[in-house]
């Protein structure tokens, strides 16, 4: 009867709920991490919108936690593409790696194409290009990674 009885209040307390909580925090440590420094630089174009894509981009590689990205708010003109970075500035800042890019808006349509390149230092490798459209309308995705000297 005794046995009977602590089972019973066993199987009482299991059905019994207890909202239960958790809080999960995620913390990014770099301390002592060998950030990558990497330059993204303004990006040209039309619309003040494209430098502060530069802007967004920088943040969410610093926010990584495995790039460093370098000031680049002296940067003016904006090169529109490679041939206009000033490499050996970049270098002297010992900058791996640079982000250099353009916006472009169509008027009749308003698609937005973005192109960019990802260059590595000092060599100038080419390693990454894309070039993007407005994907609310006709979608043009394209993207190569090559190694380009």
């Amino acid at each position: 009867m005794k046995n009977n009885l602590l089972i019973f209040i066993a199987l009482l307390l299991a059905l019994i709920q207890v909202p239960v909580h958790a809080d999960m925090t995620l913390e990014i440590v770099t301390q002592g991490a060998q950030l990558t420094p990497i330059a993204v630089l303004p990006f040209a174009g039309d619309g003040g919108g494209s430098h502060q894509l530069s802007a967004v981009i920088a943040a969410d590689l610093k926010r990584s936690g495995l790039f460093d990205p370098l000031d680049t708010r002296g940067v003016s003109p904006a090169p529109a593409d490679v041939e206009g970075v000033n490499w050996d500035t970049w270098q002297a800042q010992h900058a791996n790696f640079i982000v250099v890019g353009n916006v472009q808006e169509e008027p009749a349509t308003h698609h937005i194409k973005l192109n960019f390149r990802l260059v590595e230092l000092p060599n100038e490798w080419h390693i990454s290009t894309c070039l993007l459209t407005d994907p609310r309308t006709s979608t043009v995705w394209w993207h190569t990674m090559r190694l380009m000297p």
